[in-house]
C-alpha cells in the first residue's frame, strides 16, 4: 500500500508501458551498490531465473565502487579494521584479503601481532573492481547494468512501479528502488562555510592538506577516525604545520587489541539469544549486567573498561596508556566484536528510556570501542603530540570566523587562533539536515519517507523497506546502509552494509520471474 499520494506527481517516463524485462534502480555508487550488486548477482546465479534485470545506477560525481568515501588518497589514511574483516560479501570474509594479495600487497602494514591493515583507497580499488566484475556477471547472466552521471531529485512510487526523476534527463519507471546513499553531509556546525581558510570536507585527506599554508596552525574539528586521519597527514609534513584535535568530549577511539584466534563469547552471546527469546523489552541495565557478567569471567569488569573513558584524560595520555598497558581493552573489543550480529535486535529492544539514556550517555563511548584505530596509527598520534605539533583539546564551544583567521572558544574561557579549520566530525545521519531538493529531503517532504527520531530514514527491520509518512511499507523502495541507522543503530561498518544488501538482494530476486520444475 502507498499511502502518501497528496503530492503530484512527476510527469509519466516516456514508454513508461509495461516491458518484460525488470528493471531495478541503484541510487548511489558506492560501497553499498557494489554490496548490493554482487548480492544480486549471487541471488541470480543460484535461482532459476528466466530473464535477469536490467539494473541503473545513479552515481553523478565519484568513481562506480569507491563513492565518495573510498576515493584514491594517501596511504596514511588506513582502514581501522583489519583485512580479515572488510568483504563486500559478509558470506565470504576473506574477499578482499584474498584480492589485496593479488593487487595490492605492499601497501598493506602488519602490526605488533597478526592483524593486516590497508589503506582506504586500497579497498576503494578493491571496491571499483568488484563494481566492475558484478557488472559483467550480470551481463554474462542476461541483464546489464546502466551507469547515469545524474542525481536523482525524486522518487515516486505507486502500487506497481517508481518513478525516477533525475536532475537532467527523463524519468524513468523501474520495478524496484535500492538508496545506496551513504551518509548525510557533516553539519557545519559554527556555520563557516565560505569562510577563507574552512574546509567542510575533509577526505580526500591529500587535497585537504595541500590547502593548509606553511607553518599554519590547523584546528581539526572533532577527535574521531576522520580527524585522525586528517591529523596524520598533515603530520607527514615537515614545514611547521601544528594541529589541533578540537571536540566537545575530546573521546578519542580506542587502540585495537590483538584478539587472537581464541573464542569469541560464546557465553554472552548465548545469554543474549535466551534474553531476546524471553523478552520483548529490555533496560539498558540488563544489558549492562549481561557484559559484566562476561567480563567477570574474563577477570575484569565493565566499570574498569570504561574508566579510561569516562575519566576524560588528555589524548596523549589515553594512547600513552592503551599502548603500554591495554588492560581490559581485549576482552570489552572481544564483547563488542562478538554482538556485532546482535546490535539491531538488541538495539530495538531496549525500552524508550534506555534508548535515550544510551545515546546521550554512552553512545561515543560505544564508538570509541566499536570503531579502534589501528596501534600503528596510534604510535604515530603519540610521536606528533610528543614531537609538540599536535595537541588534543576537549570543551569546545564556539568557533568563529575573523578576519583572515578563526578564533575558538574552549570551556572556562579560553580562546585560541587558528589559521584553517577542518570539519571532520563525520558522518551525518540527521534528515533534517538534508538540503532542500535533495533526494532525502523530497522524499520526507512528500511522505514516501518519514525521518526515524534516532536519525536517518524509518524501515522495516526485516525487509530495509521505506516507511511512509503513516508507517506502511513501500515494498520497492529499499535502503542498504546508514540512512537505516535509527532502525539497525550501528549501520556504517561494512559488514553491516553487506548484511542488508544480501537481504534486500534476496527479496528483489524473489520477484524476478522463475522457472519451475527445476530439479536441484
Amino acid at each position: 500500500m502507498i499511502s502518501a499520494q497528496s503530492t503530484v506527481p512527476c510527469p509519466a517516463p516516456a514508454g513508461s508501458a509495461p516491458h518484460q524485462r525488470r528493471r531495478i534502480a541503484v541510487i548511489g555508487g558506492g560501497a553499498s551498490a557494489t554490496a548490493f550488486l554482487v548480492a544480486l548477482v549471487k541471488q541470480i546465479s543460484a535461482e532459476s531465473v528466466v530473464e535477469a534485470p536490467d539494473v541503473v545506477v545513479f552515481e553523478p560525481d565519484g568513481p562506480c565502487g569507491p563513492g565518495f568515501a573510498y576515493r584514491d588518497d594517501t596511504d596514511s589514511a588506513l582502514l581501522n579494521r583489519p583485512v580479515s574483516a572488510m568483504s563486500v560479501d559478509y558470506g565470504d570474509r576473506g574477499h578482499f584479503r584474498r584480492w589485496l594479495g593479488q593487487h595490492g600487497p605492499a601497501t598493506a602494514r602488519t602490526d605488533a601481532g597478526s592483524a593486516l591493515f590497508a589503506p582506504r583507497s586500497s579497498f576503494g580499488r578493491y571496491l571499483a573492481d568488484v563494481f566492475a566484475t558484478a557488472c559483467r556477471d550480470l551481463g554474462n547472466l542476461g541483464g546489464s547494468v546502466e551507469v547515469v552521471r545524474e542525481p536523482v531529485r525524486e522518487v515516486q512510487p505507486t502500487a506497481e512501479r517508481c518513478a525516477v526523476g533525475p536532475e537532467r534527463s527523463a524519468p524513468r519507471w523501474v520495478d524496484d528502488v535500492i538508496l545506496c546513499l551513504g551518509s548525510l553531509p557533516a553539519r557545519d556546525v559554527y556555520r563557516l562555510s565560505g569562510a577563507p581558510g574552512y574546509l567542510h570536507q575533509p577526505y580526500p585527506v591529500q587535497q585537504s592538506a595541500h590547502a593548509v599554508p606553511h607553518g599554519g596552525e590547523v584546528l581539526v574539528l572533532g577527535s574521531g577516525l576522520t580527524a585522525i586521519d586528517v591529523a596524520l597527514e598533515l603530520g607527514r609534513r615537515t614545514d611547521g604545520v601544528r594541529v589541533t584535535l578540537g571536540s566537545r568530549s575530546g573521546a578519542l577511539p580506542d587502540v585495537r587489541c590483538d584478539l587472537g584466534a581464541g573464542d569469541c563469547a560464546r557465553e554472552l552471546v548465548e545469554d543474549v539469544r535466551r534474553m531476546l527469546a524471553q523478552r520483548e523489552t529490555i533496560s539498558l541495565k540488563d544489558l549492562a549486567g549481561l557484559l559484566d557478567g562476561e567480563l567477570s569471567r574474563r577477570g575484569t569488569t565493565l566499570r574498569e573498561a570504561l574508566r579510561p573513558f569516562l575519566a576524560r584524560t588528555g589524548g596523549d595520555e589515553l594512547l600513552r596508556t592503551r599502548l603500554g598497558e591495554p588492560g581490559p581493552a581485549a576482552a570489552v573489543q572481544r564483547c563488542i566484536v562478538a554482538l556485532t550480529p546482535w546490535y539491531s535486535r538488541l538495539w530495538r529492544a531496549l525500552d524508550p528510556a534506555s534508548g535515550k539514556a544510551f545515546t546521550r550517555h554512552y553512545s561515543r563511548v560505544f564508538t570509541c570501542l566499536r570503531s579502534p584505530m589501528p596501534p600503528v596509527n596510534a604510535r604515530r598520534l603519540l610521536a606528533l603530540a610528543d614531537s609538540g605539533r599536535l595537541s588534543f583539546r576537549a570543551g569546545i564551544l564556539d568557533v568563529r570566523a575573523e578576519d583572515r583567521h578563526f578564533r575558538a572558544l574552549y570551556r572556562g574561557g579560553q580562546e585560541r587562533r587558528y589559521d584553517v579549520v577542518v570539519n571532520a566530525t563525520g558522518r551525518g545521519i540527521d534528515v533534517s539536515a538534508a538540503r532542500p531538493g535533495t533526494l532525502v529531503e523530497t522524499l520526507t517532504r512528500s511522505g514516501f519517507a518519514r525521518p526515524h527520531p534516532l536519525g536517518g530514514l524509518d524501515v522495516d527491520p526485516d525487509t530495509n523497506e521505506v516507511l511512509d509518512a503513516c508507517g506502511v511499507p513501500i515494498p520497492r523502495l529499499h535502503i542498504v546502509g546508514d540512512l537505516s541507522s535509527g532502525v539497525h543503530f550501528h549501520t556504517s561498518s561494512m559488514e553491516y552494509a553487506a548484511t542488508q544488501a544480501g537481504r534486500v538482494a534476496e527479496r528483489v530476486a524473489s520477484r524476478l520471474p522463475t522457472r519451475a520444475g527445476v530439479l536441484l
